[in-house]
């Protein structure tokens, strides 16, 4: 059972929280149920309360255990990578647990089935690695570590949380001993656990940890179990006949998986230990949190993977309220390509500011104001209902209008897409959009193509924003009958209050070849059919959940 930060301490006078009010559930397991509650007192803290019931597998004695375990990491305020444990009240019935809030949930949410970018990957596996150290250091061992257990605070810090298979590892003389084994979630467990002997703790800690970082490099685990008689790539992987081009392996660098060869050892005894994988290569990240860049900005958290390099939110030391974002790539032709266009866009309402370029080591930074979430984040987390076809017309207008703008500044984007597009809630309480990411544009040369491409990106942009992907069977059938790819895609539309989205498409090809260039008036009144009286101050809807945004 996991728990999913706005408030890493509760005040001083919330040391028996009897009195809350529920928010939320956020989460359920076999014998608990995770709510988010607002405690009543001044300070009207945000917290999380696990509540347990008191069962024959859910003992009195297990969750007292697991407090004391729990809380004993706390002295001196804790650590920034364990999630944070309250109070405890004890109920006949019930056990509440009052923990800290981690706002972004299991890690496991923030990849997909191919994983994270090596860099950003690292950083997080860096992160529970420090985390472990400081468990270890105070001789327990967490003995059940997997994504779920694995939370994210709002600054992208990673918390350690569901201490409830915890136990010592250390006598009361300080002396190591052997824990009982049988524990934990089976595709995470060491070999050892799944025999009958007494096993080291933090080794089977490490091992749990190394398959943690082949999930977040390559989105899949490696084996169901480790078990030579039950799973046929475990076996393979002892024997060293693992091979390279079949996932996961193939979808790591070659260091990567090196790596991961010296923290997945079969034997316990020959496994890499904390010490020696905090001294590897692979765990030197480049850039690291707190990095200052130029003397001007302290690195906070990763963003992403751009067409070009890493994206990282920082801090500018002489205005720390002010977040800002740090390209970070190797040198290349296509670092001038971004500084030249997307320099030529900046301060342009609409278009990132750049505020420079710079080196660091052995990459080439730049630095851009922060210009909110991308569209494509939004969009995960609408994905069960289709967007309202008055926002999808007002965000298809506010970015043909910038498209617009792009090309009167003779530059083609060529890379738009709904990660490439950023949503930002203003001071007014108003969403803002921008396009980012120059990183394949190019200047505007004639071409009457690129233009019209860029337009078309943004109508298959809006087909997704009404759970319409017309252009992915579009490319089914081209590969099924190797027959022209360029088609009308309206007759591929399942539902036919969206065909004013093909008209559209159908509109842009026909302005492909036009030699007095693109209509923009006459794009435009395709978004105003569909919302009457929709102008450049239309507000796009939306609403907050658990302070995240939803465009309804």
């Amino acid at each position: 059972m996991s728990v999913a930060s706005t408030s890493s301490q509760m005040s001083e006078e919330t040391t028996n929280p009897t009195k809350y009010s529920i928010i939320s559930q956020i989460g359920k397991g076999g014998y608990s149920t995770v709510h988010l509650v607002l405690l009543a007192n001044d300070a009207q803290d945000m917290v999380v309360l696990k509540k347990t019931e008191l069962t024959a597998k859910a003992k009195a004695d297990d969750l007292e255990n697991e407090y004391k375990l729990h809380k004993s990491l706390m002295v001196n305020g804790g650590h920034e990578n364990i999630i944070k444990i309250f109070e405890m009240n004890r109920g006949p019935k019930v056990y509440e647990f009052f923990l800290e809030y981690a706002r972004e949930g299991p890690i496991s949410s923030i990849f997909d089935n191919k994983g994270l970018p090596t860099t950003i990957a690292r950083f997080y596996f860096r992160q529970l690695i420090n985390g472990l150290k400081y468990i270890h250091d105070h001789g327990i061992t967490h003995r059940d570590i997997k994504p779920t257990n694995l939370l994210l605070d709002k600054d992208d810090n990673l918390k350690i949380c569901d201490f409830g298979l915890a136990t010592s590892y250390r006598d009361a003389d300080g002396k190591n001993i052997p824990v009982v084994g049988h524990t934990g979630t089976p595709p995470y467990a060491a070999p050892e656990v799944f025999s009958k002997d007494l096993v080291n703790g933090p080794a089977t800690d490490v091992w749990s940890a190394g398959i943690v970082l082949v999930e977040l490099l390559t989105g899949s685990r490696p084996w169901a179990r480790a078990s030579l008689k039950k799973c046929v790539q475990y076996s393979d992987w002892v024997n060293n006949i693992t091979c390279l081009d079949e996932r996961p392996w193939s979808l790591m660098d070659f260091n990567s998986y090196n790596f991961i060869r010296l923290i997945l050892a079969p034997m316990a005894t020959k496994r890499a230990s904390i010490k020696s994988i905090m001294a590897h290569k692979c765990h030197d990240v480049g850039i690291r949190r707190g990095d200052l860049l130029d003397n001007m900005w302290y690195v906070s958290r990763p963003l992403g993977l751009g067409a070009y390099g890493q994206t990282y939110t920082a801090r500018c030391k002489y205005s720390l309220f002010r977040e800002d974002v740090i390209k970070i790539q190797k040198p290349s032709k296509d670092y001038n390509r971004e500084i030249l266009t997307g320099g030529k866009m900046s301060g342009i309402p609409g278009f990132p500011r750049f505020f420079g370029s710079f080196h660091f080591k052995e990459y080439m930074c730049i630095a851009m104001s922060h210009e909110g979430e991308p569209l494509a984040t939004v969009l995960r987390r609408c994905a069960k209902e289709k967007m309202h076809s008055w926002n999808v017309a007002t965000i298809g207008y506010r970015l043909f209008k910038l498209i617009h703008v792009l090309h009167e500044n003779e530059i083609v984007h060529r890379d738009l897409h709904s990660s490439n597009v950023l949503v930002k809630q203003t001071e007014d309480g108003k969403l803002h959009l921008s396009i980012i990411d120059f990183g394949k544009a190019s200047i505007l040369s004639g071409n009457p193509f690129d233009p019209v491409d860029d337009y078309i990106s943004a109508v298959l942009i809006l087909f997704r924003l009404r759970n319409e992907d017309p252009l992915g069977i579009l490319f089914e059938r081209y590969l099924e009958t190797k027959k022209t790819f360029r088609k009308n895609p309206v007759e591929y539309i399942s539902a036919p209050e969206n065909k004013w989205l093909g008209h559209l498409y159908q509109t842009l090809e026909n302005q492909r070849n036009a030699k007095n260039g693109i209509k923009l008036t006459e794009l435009l009144d395709a978004f105003r059919a569909v919302h009457p009286g929709l102008n450049d101050e239309t507000p796009i809807y939306y609403s907050k959940k658990n302070w995240k945004l939803v465009i309804h």
